[in-house]
């Protein structure tokens, strides 16, 4: 098959959709398909164009062997509504623009990722002129996520949200999510739509074949073979209440006990102020990282915490817990719901805390600093699992089986 993903947020940015999304790449063109990339320039987190792709209408490059081509949007640092507006609009203008005239004559499949919902402009231009069949997959339940974050407000905006996320499912032939809370939300409520669950996961096959380069971590931070290493790694945004680790890493002050926080965002000046001001002396920020990076990173803490803000929406998995899966290490996990059910009931991968509760999470933390066994234990679990589960080879696998059977007459 001929296959366009259509993104918005795609390689070199760092982020999990333009992981995920590269690993899908790849892993569908070892399936023998011919798989492009139209995306945006480059400019996330930092809401700025990079330098390399300044000035530029349309670009294209290749990257570990999948075609890119790359069309301009507006960007500005305001977090206004109207920016965002203008940044996704302008984005489907371009994409239109540039898929028409430098993609592929014809297409079998289009995958549009979502967010955003203003996604569906390009993915249905170029469904109708490149005759293709249109796939649309669903990483956040738009607008949902947006009302429960406080992103959407006002009963006319939600109102053409719903209406712009009906449009969505109806103009594609069939619909994927990223987890089975949102595969059940749209199943429920388009019950006539074909979906398919398309989870997140790890290339453990790269992973057999890679060598991971040491970091040194604890000869950089200054820490004794004996320090537990506690580790947050990923965006220091609105999402996640990192805050939290920092407030019970103080309890742990003098102890072998030792708080990592890799990553770069929006909040990372406050969250350093928040550290400044309590005084932690046992906790470190590393900044942005490289995967592999974070890989060598990951091989070397004992515990990844994933500390969620608290929300009513059942099925938010997020991408971290592949990562700790595939390194062995045990989750400290304060995400309710379909990541608890799945990883800490089920799994048995780490201890479960609930969002936003210090006591729990300081309680969960001096569990494991005194119980190396259940350490090992809870990351060989996640492992397992992960193995099992989660492998993003077997995935691909999957997903084209689906899209195979449901383009095949009866």
């Amino acid at each position: 098959m001929k296959i366009l993903i259509i993104t918005q947020y795609y390689l070199p940015e760092v982020g999990a959709p333009q992981n995920r999304l590269h690993s899908l790449s790849k892993n569908l063109q070892k399936l023998g398909h011919d798989v492009n990339i139209l995306t945006a320039m480059p400019n996330y987190p930092e809401m700025k164009i990079h330098d390399s792709y300044k000035g530029k209408f349309w670009y294209t490059e290749e990257i570990d062997g999948i075609s890119i081509l790359r069309s301009w949007l507006f960007i500005s640092k305001s977090d206004s509504k109207i920016s965002r507006l203008l940044c996704y609009l302008s984005f489907s203008f371009t994409a239109s623009v540039v898929g028409l005239f430098k993609g592929k004559r014809k297409y079998d499949l289009i995958i549009s990722e979502s967010p955003s919902l203003f996604i569906i402009i390009p993915a249905l231009f170029l469904k109708i002129v490149k005759r293709a069949t249109l796939n649309f997959n669903v990483s956040d339940v738009w607008p949902e996520i947006g009302i429960v974050f406080g992103h959407l407000k006002g009963k006319a905006t939600i109102k053409f949200f719903y209406a712009l996320e009906r449009f969505c499912y109806y103009c594609s032939n069939t619909i994927t999510g990223q987890t089975q809370g949102i595969v059940d939300s749209i199943s429920t409520r388009f019950p006539s739509k074909k979906i398919h669950l398309l989870p997140n996961g790890y290339d453990f096959k790269e992973l057999d074949e890679k060598t991971i380069e040491p970091f040194n971590l604890r000869e950089k931070l200054e820490l004794t073979a004996d320090n537990v290493i506690f580790a947050y790694g990923g965006l220091l945004g609105h999402g996640y209440e990192v805050e939290l680790m920092i407030k019970a890493a103080k309890a742990f002050e003098g102890s072998n006990a030792s708080f990592v926080i890799i990553g770069d965002g929006t909040r990372r000046k406050e969250l350093e102020q928040i550290s400044h001001e309590l005084n932690c002396r046992n906790v470190f920020f590393l900044g942005k990282v490289t995967l592999d990076i974070m890989q060598s990173i990951l091989s070397e803490i004992d515990v990844l915490v994933i500390p969620v803000f608290k929300t009513t929406m059942d099925g938010i998995i997020p991408s971290k817990i592949f990562d700790a899966l595939a390194s062995g290490k045990p989750l400290l996990l304060g995400v309710d719901g379909e990541a608890k059910r799945k990883f800490i009931e089920k799994g048995k991968c780490g201890l479960f805390f609930n969002p936003g509760n210090l006591e729990e999470l300081t309680s969960s933390i001096n569990i494991l600093l005194k119980d190396e066994s259940l350490r090992k234990t809870l990351g060989q679990n996640g492992y397992s699992l992960g193995r099992k589960y989660f492998d993003r080879a077997e995935i691909a696998k999957d997903f084209m089986k689906f899209i195979e059977f449901v383009e095949t007459p009866s």
